[in-house]
């Protein structure tokens, strides 16, 4: 959690440098969009950005849903998680074409919901197997 944290404030910290440089150089809002938009390293900062708010959300949907996760669902998530990135990843190569930031959002949506599951089908398991107490 510690290292999210340091990673999150590191990006944060670059996003908000980019945004206030494009702003400061540029003095209007529709150059500094376009400024933000077409360079390289901006994009790059801001999507990394983006990664971040995603893994925050992720941790809090995660917490909220399921609480702290057991070491089999931790286990299960990894395991099939790498199972589905390179799928994903196989996937990615067929449309190639069709590659752009909504694409990688939404493949990236896709596999979080998924982990979701998982998640919640071993939770589900794990009820089942335990015996009830009376």
């Amino acid at each position: 959690m510690m290292r999210l944290r340091t990673y999150a404030s590191l990006s944060l910290v670059g996003a908000l440098a980019v945004t206030y440089h494009a702003f400061n150089s540029r003095g209007q809002f529709y150059p500094a969009m376009v400024y933000l938009s077409t360079s390289k390293i901006t994009l790059v900062l801001l999507l990394n950005m983006g990664l971040v708010i995603m893994c925050i959300l992720w941790q809090f949907i995660k917490r909220l849903f399921l609480g702290s996760l057991r070491e089999a669902e931790v286990e299960r998530l990894n395991e099939q998680s790498w199972r589905e990135l390179m799928e994903i990843l196989f996937a990615i190569t067929i449309f190639r074409q069709d590659f752009s930031v909504t694409f990688l959002a939404m493949v990236t949506t896709l596999l979080l919901i998924k982990s979701l599951h998982w998640l919640a089908q071993k939770r589900v398991e794990y009820i089942e197997t335990t015996p009830s107490v009376n």
